[in-house]
């Protein structure tokens, strides 16, 4: 795994987890953060993509060129 995804992966952690915490005690905080999530997590399913590697069970059912040869 590259140092890019670990980081993405880092933040959507971060983030996912601080949504929770705010989740009833302050509930805009928990949107703000809850949408920081999301972002971070759109991040980390794009780079998987690009990497063309199965990461989290990213691939869809879909296949790269290199094993639609085989």
């Amino acid at each position: 795994m590259d140092q890019a995804l670990k980081e993405l992966l880092a933040m959507a952690n971060l983030y996912g987890l601080s949504a929770k915490k705010y989740e009833y005690i302050a509930p805009q905080q928990h949107v703000y953060n809850d949408q920081l999530h999301f972002q971070y997590a759109n991040q980390v399913e794009q780079h998987c993509r690009m990497m063309e590697k199965p990461y989290l069970g990213l691939h869809y059912g879909t296949y790269s060129n290199k094993q639609a040869a085989l």
